[in-house]
Parts: C-alpha cells; structure tokens; sequence
C-alpha cells in the first residue's frame, strides 16, 4: 500500500512539475537574436542577458530580444561580452574592443581580434 502511495504522489508530482514549465526556444527567425550562433553570454545585475553572436549584439530584457548597434563600421562578429551593474564591453572579430556603456560608444583598440579581455573591478 505505501508503495502504491509513494507511486501515485510521484507520479502526481512529476506530471504537475512537467505541465508548469514552459520553455521558448528563442532564435533568429522568431526573435530580435542576431544569429543563431551564440558565442558568448553575460548577464547583469538587473538581469538584462547580453547575447554576443556571429551576427552581432542581441539584448534580452522584458522577454524580447533587441539587436544592439556596436559602433560605426564594425565586424558583426561579437567573440566576447562582458556587461555588470553599470558597464557593458564587447570584443569583436576585427576592431577590437568597445565599451557600450555611453551613447557615443568607446572604442579602446582598432584593428585586432579580440578573443578574450579580462574585467577587474
């Protein structure tokens, strides 16, 4: 009897667990994602998801996904995102790297490829 219990309240648990998730699966032909190809992922403070793609610059905020402008001219590879409570930077494929966090975008190094950077606080 205890296992039939045990089954019964498992199987109740496991149906109404199953039934309240819901997923959406976001890319690039139903969203604002840039591309499919998502190489890099950061999340700030207020939970804004930055999403850097082989196509650019996508911004996740109130479930709707933007494609954000980097700068002027830029390759549209985005390898590295980093964003925190007030700062957003960006590496790209071939102009380096740029701090999104004003509205006339810094860019701090022209004409490299920038894999990686490293943000000290």
């Amino acid at each position: 009897m205890k296992n039939k219990l045990l089954l019964y309240f498992l199987l109740l648990f496991s149906f109404d667990f199953a039934i309240a998730q819901q997923w959406t699966w976001f890319h690039s032909d139903n969203s604002g994602l840039p591309s499919n190809t998502v190489v890099s992922l950061s999340v700030n403070d207020s939970a804004i998801v930055y999403a850097g793609t082989i196509s650019g610059l996508g911004k996740f905020k109130n479930n709707i996904w933007t494609k954000l402008s980097v700068g002027p001219n830029t390759s549209p590879a985005i390898l590295r995102v980093h964003a925190d409570s007030n700062k957003v930077f960006v590496g790209t494929e071939f102009d380096g790297l740029w701090d999104l966090t004003s509205i006339l975008h810094s860019q701090f190094s022209a004409g490299c490829s920038l894999y990686s950077f490293i943000i000290l606080h």
